[in-house]
Order: C-alpha cells, then structure tokens, then sequence
C-alpha cells in the first residue's frame, strides 16, 4: 500500500528541500516543546513520528518518564538511533484504528470474490493504546492519514469521489476525536498552495475535510515544501496550524 515508499520518499524531499523545510521543522519542534512543558511528566506518545525531523526527541526523552513513537513503519535508521535513549519505545501500529486493514481487506475482497463492500461496513475508531499518556503530539500526520489508503481504492475504482471524501472526513474526524482532551497537542498542514512562481498563486488545495475547532489553534504559519519537482515547475506551500485540544 505504499507506506514505505511513501516514507523514503519524504526523507529524500527533505535532502533536497532542507533549506525551505528548516522553518517549519523548528516551529513544529517548538510547539511541541511549549506544549509539553505544560503538561505532566509521566509519559508521552508521538503520532507520525517517521524520520524524527519535526520531533524534539531528546527534550521529551529528558521531560518525560515514557516516550512512545508511533507509526505505522519505523525506519531502519531510527531503530538504531532510539538506542540511546532507555526510556524511548518504537511502537509500530496502525493509528486510525484499523482502517489499512479495513482497506486491504475490501479490495481483496473485490479481487477474489467480486463482492463491494459498502461504507457503513468499514470500521475503524481512530488512535488507541493499552495505556492513557499525560501528554500526546500528533505531528504533521492528520492530513497524511486518508491520502494513501484513499489513493489505493482509486486504483480499483470501487466508490464514488462522493463515497471516498466521506471515507476521508471518517479518518480525519476519528483521529480528531480520539485526541486526549487536555494532553493534546496537533500540528497539521490544512492547505496547498501551487504556485506557478515565487508570487502567482495558481490553484489552493483543502487538505483538511473536517471543521477543526478554532478556538483551540494556537499559532499558524507556512511550510515551502517544494520547488519545481512535486507539481514539475511549480512551487509548492503549505498553510500549516497548530492547535492544543
């Protein structure tokens, strides 16, 4: 389903775009910071923590008790990097709460048997673990989650763009839903902007299908994510917010 070509793929964006990256990972880092120290130091949990870039490992490994990085593929080099760290934990888990599988399981049900599974039929309940944390960042992930499992269906072309937006704001809302209130702190890109150069804006792109709570963003700002290759000659930002739920 292309998780880990996915993944590769963004640490190989950020070796050519680090200059225009750099910004926006600091203030990702220094949000999740300011957030933490606000919060009590028992343990903490990070939702799409992938290649560590936007994540402030060793200030969290230092606050709290626990960390737990979540995802649902660890890279090979951050399996050998957390080694320091005695109270850091991999865990590796599908955190909308089973709808990869739900996925999976409809188009080989399709494949093998003919058979369309309707959307009342997907279940999944967003992010869960056996344990509650004091303190939970979820980093630049909220956007990311629909994407490739929307783009799988597309390939079989078994729902309506109707059907796949209502599968999108299903993930995005349970992920929303399933945030401890008090403890959370989520920062996620919500538009696209392509730019046809520096200044002429060509096309804006809503990445976020759900109404998120304005009353709980604490701070915006943007992310020059790509120059000339992601949309071949188009600059590409993204508007992103953060919000403590």
């Amino acid at each position: 389903m292309n998780y880990i070509s996915d993944q590769q793929g963004i640490i190989e964006r950020y070796l050519k775009e680090a200059e225009g990256w750099r910004a926006h990972l600091e203030k990702t880092k220094n949000t999740i910071v300011q957030s933490a120290e606000r919060k009590d130091n028992g343990s903490c949990a990070i939702l799409g923590a992938g290649w560590l870039l936007d994540v402030p490992l060793e200030f969290l490994a230092k606050r709290f008790k626990q960390v737990y990085l979540f995802d649902v593929v660890h890279p090979t080099q951050i399996k050998h990097k957390i080694h320091k760290f005695k109270n850091v934990t991999l865990v590796e888990q599908d955190i909308t709460g089973g709808a990869i599988n739900e996925f999976f399981e409809s188009v080989q049900m399709h494949k093998s048997m003919g058979l369309h599974k309707s959307l009342d039929e997907f279940k999944f309940n967003g992010f869960n673990y056996k344990m509650q944390f004091d303190f939970v960042a979820s980093v630049n992930i909220l956007n990311q989650l629909d994407i490739l499992l929307i783009d799988y269906l597309k390939g079989y072309c078994l729902y309506s763009d109707e059907e796949l937006m209502q599968l999108r704001v299903q993930i995005q809302q349970k992920h929303l839903d399933t945030m401890p209130a008090g403890k959370t702190c989520l920062i996620t890109d919500y538009e696209e902007l392509i730019f046809e150069n520096e200044n002429n804006l060509e096309k804006k792109n809503n990445l976020i299908h759900i109404q998120l709570p304005e009353e709980k963003i604490i701070d915006r700002w943007q992310w020059h994510f790509d120059h000339k290759d992601y949309y071949p000659g188009k600059n590409v930002v993204f508007n992103v917010l953060a919000m403590e739920i």
